[in-house]
């Protein structure tokens, strides 16, 4: 069985990089998001009769590892594989038939999204699709709270939401912009995140 360290399993996965190299996004994911502190203990944060509370409803409050659960550690591989599969702003240019001044042009507009990192920008590609950019992305891109982490940006534009009905079910934002659907809809819901 091929995993994460053969090349060829990275590739089927959209991922054109060595092993190597992904090792090295999944370490600077994890330094830009993990704290070097452990967690703190719950109690340590509450007062006694906050934790009592949270214990009577239910809650356990007891130190442990979350193992596979543990949402740094999700977070920061989300956030690996979505700098590993990013495009860089020549990549981006060359789809859309641009220079790579008009992408950066886009991003410092913040009507394109992107992750600055140490080798430059890096452009989720969830955002292109094969004729170009997905319709109306300035406008839901320049909707979001720049503050958002990418991957929260990154889940809410490819999870499904009942916000946006269709007729075979519920749509993701990005469907619902190739889909061809009124943007407002996807534009108001950006502003509320």
């Amino acid at each position: 069985m091929a995993t994460a360290a053969d090349p060829r399993w990275l590739q089927d996965h959209g991922i054109d990089l060595a092993p190597e190299a992904f090792l090295s996004l999944v370490r600077d994911a994890v330094a830009r998001i993990a704290s070097p502190q452990p967690a703190s203990d719950p109690h340590d944060d509450l007062t006694p009769a906050e934790v009592e509370v949270l214990e009577r409803g239910g809650f356990d409050l007891s130190a442990r590892d979350l193992g596979d659960a543990d949402p740094v550690a999700r977070t920061a591989a989300e956030f690996a594989a979505l700098l590993a599969t990013s495009a860089s702003t020549a990549d981006v240019a060359e789809r859309l038939g641009v220079d790579a001044s008009r992408v950066r042009q886009l991003l410092g507009a913040n009507r394109l999204f992107g992750v600055r990192s140490d080798a430059g920008w890096r452009i989720p590609t969830f955002q292109l699709t094969d004729r170009g950019l997905l319709p109306a992305l300035g406008e839901v891109v320049a909707a979001l709270d720049p503050a958002l982490h990418p991957v929260a940006v990154h889940r809410w534009f490819t999870t499904r939401t009942d916000d946006l009905p269709a007729e075979h079910g519920p749509l993701s934002p990005r469907d619902w912009l190739r889909a061809g659907y009124p943007p407002a809809t996807v534009i108001e819901l950006a502003r509320h995140l």
